[in-house]
């Protein structure tokens, strides 16, 4: 394979060569084609990173530059290559770990795959398929001095494989692969007497056979030491957010940094390109003009998002959970003649979604749980509701629920942590009965009856052995000290919604010296107030909040989609206040439960059977405002803010009366 080293620097998406410092090696050790997968790596270890460079991580991944590099060494196109990785389900919370099995991990791997794939709807495809995305690749590294990668194997030449089969695992004493997220390495070839490798740090049983010789040479670069599962993308050469700033800037000095290296990177390989005429229809000495161009594309980037989002959903049938700018990039296209740059642009979804299952036979709702409960702006209130914690039980009463052997306990958790009840939302709880571990899921009550830090649970009908059953029997009454709890809120698709919300108030709202935070509360402010304005359309309630008072347009005025158009009236001039007033009206509405005609009741509205649903209002709006805007983008501004000028003058006072019109003779 050939590698790439000292070069033009050259970013774009075909034809290029890879900046001085990088080279460019095959991900398959037994890669023979004419184009190959690869992944970029530095000549010069970086101090903290090392040779890899590194996009982002998960929970269950890592992500890598890459390239389609081709014999002569030309990128023809750059890539993200996502390497599974179950060495963060440690940091996961206790649910998320018991619910994550490798199967489950592993298929949705593949579903995401598939799914991102169709989900592109005839564009560029959002996945590159090979066999790794469905099959397990050997462990490999990079061996830099050859600049080939290597596949592992013992000193006799056998190979190293990830161990799936079932009944080696339990002849060895070792964890389920199906039934654990804990992974092993082993070596077919060499019979029952195989070396085992543990892949996560605290798997079980890992001891039970001696391990070989490090699996590579110190001096060799581990890319998939683990044998995770590989996803390859096209890697989109503009984040959102640079481009969000980009079309918010002052045109005559801003500059769009286009490159496939993350923005932590140095400038190498970085286009910085002040695209001036070439970038817009709209002539750059018309602010008025540019602004609606401006409002225009970030409409469409929002649209993109959004219907991303649909469509990955309704083909997982599962939430995101995990949505943020962080999940978009841009691509950009290469215009025909005459064609501005940037309506080449498309936002593209770069991140799948973290959102797992909970398997709850008996369970009215379904029930998603995230990874973690870090907090973030673009996540909803009630995600900071996943208290955990430990506390002691009372079970009152075991009772049969159905005629499946399901049962149905009702008790008392008592806790110091703080919790806040909402009917929706279950409660893990851990014990254990006929010396079983029994995870019991229960809906919390807040009793005025009941003493501070007391909450009366019901758990949700679930079957249990008939050993564990006599022992919760057995426990009525008997206080369980220090047993394990989490809050688990019902989470689904409009909390992508919301995420979706915040990024729209990121794209249009934020400018001119505003906040996100601070754009977001004056939006949530607008919502309220337009709640109470009586009945009528949400748009024209939302004219009516902006004109009861002057500080709503110098809040969220159109002067914050675009550079230069100064005051509040200057920018009405440019978008109409109707239009303006619709657009808000889509942005707040994308909020579950704030403002008139939410697109989401509240964070648990979500039908079973369309989760994708609920995006349909949505895009349907967007879609509609893009048609609006585009027809105004060709309108002949000058002339219009003529008009607008001498309107707002003769309204002053101040302009001279019209001359009076005189006939000409001909």
């Amino acid at each position: 394979m050939a590698t790439a080293g000292q070069a033009k620097p050259s970013p774009g998406p075909v034809g290029a060569t890879l900046p001085a410092g990088y080279r460019a090696l095959p991900l398959n050790p037994a890669e023979r084609g004419s184009v190959a997968a690869c992944v970029v790596i530095r000549e010069q270890a970086h101090p903290v990173h090392g040779r890899l460079i590194q996009l982002r991580s998960a929970f269950d991944r890592r992500v890598i530059l890459g390239c389609l590099l081709d014999r002569a060494a030309q990128v023809l196109r750059w890539t993200e290559v996502h390497i599974q990785d179950v060495a963060g389900l440690a940091a996961a919370t206790p649910v998320y770990r018991e619910a994550a099995s490798n199967l489950l991990l592993d298929e949705r791997w593949r579903e995401a795959a598939r799914a991102m794939r169709a989900a592109a709807q005839g564009a560029d495809a959002a996945v590159i398929a090979t066999e790794w995305e469905s099959s397990h690749p050997p462990p490999v590294a990079l061996d830099i001095g050859k600049g080939v990668p290597v596949a592992a194997a013992d000193d006799q030449g056998r190979a190293w494989q990830l161990l799936r089969d079932e009944s080696v695992l339990t002849a060895k004493g070792l964890a389920s692969y199906g039934g654990s997220a804990h992974r092993y390495l082993y070596v077919p070839d060499a019979g029952p007497g195989s070396p085992i490798r543990p892949v996560t740090t605290d798997a079980p049983g890992g001891s039970s056979a001696p391990a070989a010789a490090p699996l590579f040479p110190t001096d060799m670069v581990p890319l998939n030491p683990g044998a995770g599962l590989l996803m390859i993308c096209p890697r989109a050469p503009v984040s959102l957010e640079a481009m969000i700033d980009f079309l918010s800037d002052d045109p005559a000095g801003a500059a769009l940094r286009i490159s496939p290296f993350p923005e932590t990177e140095t400038s190498a390989g970085a286009q910085l390109k002040s695209l001036g005429e070439e970038g817009f229809i709209s002539s750059r000495q018309s602010r008025w003009a540019r602004a609606i161009e401006v409002l225009h594309l970030k409409l469409r980037l929002l649209a993109d998002a959004v219907g991303a989002v649909r469509g990955v959903v309704e083909r997982t049938g599962r939430p995101f959970l995990n949505i943020t700018a962080d999940s978009f990039r841009v691509e950009i296209g290469a215009p025909g003649e005459g064609l501005p740059l940037l309506w080449t642009a498309r936002g593209v979804l770069v991140a799948p979604g973290d959102a797992a299952a909970l398997p709850l036979p008996g369970a009215e709702e379904e029930y998603y749980i995230r990874p973690s409960e870090a907090t973030s702006v673009y996540l909803p209130d009630s995600s900071g509701r996943a208290v955990q914690g430990r506390g002691s039980l009372r079970i009152r009463k075991v009772e049969a629920a159905g005629a499946h052997g399901a049962v149905l306990i009702t008790g008392t958790l008592t806790t110091q942590e703080r919790i806040r009840p909402n009917p929706s939302d279950l409660t893990w709880l851990r014990i254990h009965a006929g010396n079983e571990r029994v995870d019991l899921y229960a809906r919390l009550e807040a009793d005025p009856a009941a003493a501070a830090g007391e909450y009366r649970f019901r758990t949700v009908p679930q079957k249990v052995s008939d050993a564990a059953k006599k022992g919760l029997q057995a426990a009525e009454g008997v206080p369980i000290s220090d047993a394990p709890f989490q809050v688990i809120p019902l989470l689904s698709t409009p909390c992508d919604l919301y995420s979706l919300g915040v990024l729209a108030v990121r794209t249009l709202l934020v400018g001119a010296g505003n906040t996100l935070p601070v754009a977001l509360d004056e939006l949530f402010s607008l919502g309220r107030n337009a709640a109470t304005e009586g009945e009528g359309e949400p748009a024209a309630r939302i004219l009516a909040v902006l004109k009861s008072d002057p500080r709503w347009g110098e809040a969220l005025g159109p002067q914050r989609v675009a550079h230069g158009l100064g005051s509040v009236s200057e920018a009405l001039d440019a978008v109409p206040l109707e239009l303006w007033c619709e657009v808000l009206s889509v942005v707040v509405r994308l909020f579950p439960g704030l403002g008139p005609g939410a697109f989401c009741r509240d964070l648990g509205d979500a039908p079973p059977a369309g989760l994708h649903a609920v995006f349909d209002g949505a895009l349907a709006e967007l879609r509609g405002l893009i048609r609006r805007t585009r027809s105004l983008v060709v309108v002949d501004w000058s002339a219009n803010r003529e008009v607008h000028s001498v309107i707002r003058a003769r309204r002053a006072g101040t302009a001279p009366a019209p001359r009076p019109r005189q006939n000409v003779k001909v």
